[in-house]
């Protein structure tokens, strides 16, 4: 490796890879400029409708960086729960965006995680882990803020509701603690 003084008075260095190396730049398409990671609390949450609604756990904002960024969208943490014979089949879940303050938005016209089960045996219900993820690839201009939420929906299957996040199954179940991401990747 070779090493370049910048500036002598305040010790600054600089550090090149020998010639075999590289010396990688921030803004080359491909690598994570920033990332954004708050955990949430999660509670019982459950609709009848069969239209996306805010699921009511927060909204996440990051400021782009750079012009043209893609956006990788992850949320976990939450307990989805089926069961057939209460009438609750199922349901999907999904990122909605708005910029600069405006309307939200679907991100993707399908589910970034969806749940369905019907046709099983009389007592079966069933909860595990959620977790979503898409990109998200919005135009916007430098210096607008971009905030996400999830929302969710029911399956018109159900003749119930559907519990994206359930705490109380036979009292197994605690409150949980989640997480969102969210990773500006430069283009």
């Amino acid at each position: 490796d070779r090493v370049i003084t910048l500036n002598a008075t305040g010790n600054s260095t600089l550090t090149l890879p020998d010639a075999n190396g590289t010396l990688d730049r921030l803004e080359r398409a491909g690598n994570i400029l920033q990332v954004v990671s708050q955990h949430i609390s999660v509670t019982t949450t459950n609709t009848t409708s069969t239209s996306y609604i805010n699921t009511g756990w927060g909204s996440w904002s990051i400021t782009p960086v750079r012009a043209n960024s893609k956006f990788i969208l992850e949320i976990n943490g939450h307990h989805p729960h089926c069961n057939v014979d209460a009438g609750n089949k199922g349901g999907g879940a999904k990122f909605y965006r708005s910029i600069a303050g405006g309307s939200f938005l679907q991100v993707t016209t399908g589910h970034n995680e969806g749940y369905f089960q019907n046709s099983v045996d009389s007592g079966h219900w069933w909860d595990f882990n959620g977790y979503g993820r898409t990109w998200d690839a919005p135009s916007y201009s430098l210096g607008q803020t971009l905030t996400y939420q999830y929302w969710f929906r029911a399956s018109s299957q159900n003749t119930a509701g559907f519990w994206l996040a359930h705490t109380a199954v036979n009292s197994n179940v605690d409150q949980m603690v989640g997480t969102i991401t969210i990773m500006e990747v430069a283009q």
